[in-house]
């Protein structure tokens, strides 16, 4: 799956833009779950750094985590 988010300017819209994307994700890989896809490569420009205190990266390790 090749994702392309948004880049941070205004947090509050950020985090709502953000939110409704990584939905439909979750939406779009849990489709896959009653086909034969296996396994899921997410990449693209994710456009946040992958630490403990970015947003973008804890909502997107929840979801996937908790799917």
């Amino acid at each position: 799956m090749n994702v392309y988010l948004p880049c941070v300017s205004i947090l509050s819209d950020y985090e709502e833009s953000l939110s409704c994307i990584m939905s439909d994700i979750c939406n779009v890989i849990q489709g896959f779950v009653y086909s034969s896809v296996n396994n899921i490569i997410i990449g693209g420009d994710l456009n946040f750094e992958c630490t403990d205190n970015n947003f973008g990266y804890l909502n997107l390790n929840f979801k996937l985590v908790t799917m």
